[in-house]
């Protein structure tokens, strides 16, 4: 993908964070780990990443001290619910991508700003940009109930478009 198509994308990537983020109609709506799966973008829906494996559904507090070990406390802290955990991959990059119910807009918020990076870019009242990694970016995000976090492996221009794709269609689900 060339500079201009890459900047055009990232622009109207930024543009769609803006509309789909400030959404509130699934505002504490319960959602099922089926409801979760459905957020996750198909194989080759947003370019050509495609998952690795099986996304990881997780529904108990024991499976989420699994899945990220020492960070479950901060979830379960807001309200956590359920979480589906998954892995993409486009050549030698990945995203890895995290929806988490928290149970209430409120707690979903809440997370979302405890969670907010000192180096960012805001990318919607609801959605932000982690530009502090040394060699990733990680998008913060929630609506509704839901929290959603996505990184990639890489950081250039390209990834940060690719990322900022990803998290547009999660969103807008």
């Amino acid at each position: 993908m060339g500079k201009q198509a890459q900047q055009r994308l990232l622009a109207s990537a930024v543009g769609f964070l803006v509309i789909a983020c400030g959404r509130t109609t699934l505002d504490d709506e319960p959602t099922t780990a089926s409801t979760l799966l459905a957020m996750l973008p198909a194989n080759d829906e947003v370019g050509q990443w495609s998952q690795s494996g099986t996304p990881n559904v997780i529904t108990d507090e024991a499976g989420l001290f699994n899945q990220i070990d020492g960070a479950a406390p901060k979830y379960i802290d807001y309200g956590w619910m359920e979480s589906v955990y998954a892995t993409y991959q486009q050549g030698d990059e990945t995203i890895l991508v995290a929806i988490h119910d928290m149970g209430t807009s409120s707690n979903a918020q809440a997370l979302f700003n405890y969670e907010l990076p000192p180096d960012r870019t805001t990318l919607s009242p609801n959605s932000v940009l982690d530009v502090g990694g040394a060699t990733a970016y990680a998008t913060y995000s929630w609506t509704g109930a839901l929290e959603v976090e996505a990184s990639i492996s890489d950081k250039t221009d390209a990834s940060k478009a690719s990322l900022l794709a990803f998290t547009l269609d999660v969103l807008s689900k």
